[in-house]
Order: structure tokens, then C-alpha cells, then sequence
């Protein structure tokens, strides 16, 4: 009698870690495929034509014409800000297009030397001309960096009339 009593006690020790892991096997496998979606800007960044950000982050570029431009957290997906505690830094690339008077403003009143051709993110590329004489202004990137924490460069493009700016904001 004790024998049949012991057995179902046995298979209750072997089924039930059996099952748990089956169970655990599982989800492991299910977490190592990695099917999540992957969201549009981790593989191809979407370049941005609203001019508000821009314009409020940089008041000193005064009115342009156009512009494009990709951001997002420095390390981390766009949505990381969301998920991780803490400050951030975020980067920002933008082409800008300055209209007329200010074009002029900024190759008069600023100095401007000449420099290679700057490494533009392929999504901000593809909607200028790269061709071209390039400069860089130090002191032009002075005037328009609004405060403390704002690190970057800026190229202009003399032939086809536009800066590149390259930014990160602590």
C-alpha cells in the first residue's frame, strides 16, 4: 500500500519541476527571438520639416526658409527618454535654409573658413545638395547657441545657401 501511495507522491516530484521547466524553456525561447517590431526610427529616421523646435531652440537664426532635420537621445532609442530615468542628452542635425536677408546677415557679419565637406546623417543628405564650397564659423556657432549646455558646430554651404548644423543639448 505504501508503495501505490509513494508512487503519485514520485511522479508529483517529477511532473511538477518538469512542467515549470517546460514553462520557463518557453518564455526564454519566446524572449530570444526577438520578434518585437522595431520601430521606424531605430532602422531609418525620420526627417522632420516642422520649423517650431528649431526656431525655439535657436532664435538666432532669425527667420529661414526651410528646414530638415533628425533628433533624438544621444545612446538610446527616441523613445528611451521615456524608459530611462535621469537627464538626457539629446542630438540634433538639422539643414537650415535662412531666407534672404539673413543669408546675408550671417556671411557679413560673421567669419567664416573654409573646411571640408561635413559627414550629413544620409536621411538629411538626400534632400540637399552637397555639392560646393563649405566653411565652418566658430564664432558664427557662438552667436547662435542660446546658453550653457549646448555643444555643436555649424558648416555653411556657400554655394547652395544653407547651414548644417550639428548639435547635442545637455
Amino acid at each position: 500500500m505504501r508503495v501505490a501511495a509513494g508512487r503519485p507522491r514520485l511522479r508529483r516530484r517529477l511532473v511538477v519541476p518538469g512542467v515549470l521547466l517546460m514553462a520557463l524553456t518557453g518564455a526564454c525561447s519566446s524572449f530570444a527571438a526577438d520578434d518585437r517590431p522595431v520601430s521606424p526610427s531605430a532602422s531609418a529616421p525620420v526627417v522632420r520639416t516642422d520649423r517650431e523646435p528649431i526656431a525655439r531652440r535657436f532664435p538666432a537664426l532669425g527667420d529661414f526658409r526651410q528646414v530638415h532635420w533628425l533628433g533624438g537621445v544621444v545612446g538610446g532609442a527616441p523613445s528611451a527618454r521615456d524608459t530611462v530615468p535621469g537627464p538626457s542628452t539629446y542630438w540634433i542635425h538639422a539643414v537650415v535654409v535662412p531666407d534672404e536677408a539673413g543669408y546675408r546677415r550671417i556671411v557679413t557679419r560673421f567669419t567664416w573658413n573654409e573646411a571640408p565637406r561635413p559627414e550629413v546623417d544620409e536621411p538629411l543628405a538626400a534632400k540637399v545638395d552637397l555639392s560646393g564650397e563649405w566653411a565652418t564659423g566658430p564664432d558664427y556657432w557662438t552667436h547662435l547657441a542660446p546658453g550653457p549646455g549646448y555643444t555643436g558646430t555649424v558648416h555653411l554651404n556657400r554655394t547652395h545657401r544653407y547651414l548644417y548644423l550639428t548639435v547635442t543639448i545637455d
